[in-house]
């Protein structure tokens, strides 16, 4: 009797001070993709390795949606005055949510790229990490 065996790739998703995207297969070091459209540095991604989507946010006040099957944006959420430093997804619930220098955490709709709301001064200083349920 033959088994087969099928191992998912390991991929890896890079963020660079150049506003770059770099999707890796870390099994082999062999650069998978490169995608460009922010107009300023990465500063945090979120990826769901299921559906091979990815955000970023960036100093330049956007919070962008990829698809890393075709290396594309497929979506730009606009914040003025908010860079994302940090970023996390309910991927499930199609929400994420950022926290930037000015103390505030803001809640995005996946779907529509429109926040939902802003929670403000909510720290003593920047947000420089966040995690979701």
């Amino acid at each position: 009797h033959a088994t087969m065996v099928r191992t998912r790739p390991r991929r890896a998703l890079s963020g660079s001070h150049d506003g770059s995207l770099g999707l890796w297969d870390i099994s082999t070091g062999e650069r998978l993709g490169m995608m460009r459209g922010h107009g300023d540095a990465i500063l945090s991604l979120e990826v769901d390795w299921s559906t091979r989507r990815a955000l970023t946010g960036s100093h330049d006040c956007r919070i962008k949606m990829w698809d890393l099957d075709h290396c594309i944006c497929v979506g730009t959420m606009m914040s003025p005055g908010h860079p994302a430093f940090c970023i996390a997804a309910d991927w499930s619930a199609r929400r994420a949510i950022s926290g930037s220098w000015d103390r505030s955490l803001q809640l995005w709709d996946l779907d529509s790229g429109l926040s939902v709301s802003k929670l403000d001064g909510i720290h003593g200083g920047n947000v420089l990490c966040i995690a979701m349920d």
